[in-house]
């Protein structure tokens, strides 16, 4: 899969776990970063576990074969 950013049309290329059912990805920030991505905003997330940990989100897109 491909992460891209299209503010500056960056891209890595990454393996990622694909959950069909969520809102969220969770990528390392120095591979975010890599590519220009920057936090927006910090969030509470809850794991599976019921732990709530704070994460900074932001935005970027993911590609795969293309689309």
């Amino acid at each position: 899969m491909k992460l891209e950013t299209a503010a500056k049309g960056a891209g890595k290329e990454v393996e990622l776990l694909v959950d069909t059912d969520s809102m969220f990805t969770w990528v390392s920030r120095r591979v975010l970063e890599e590519i220009g991505i920057r936090p927006r905003r910090r969030r509470a997330f809850r794991t599976t576990d019921s732990r709530v940990v704070g994460r900074f989100t932001g935005v970027a897109a993911i590609c795969y074969k293309g689309q």
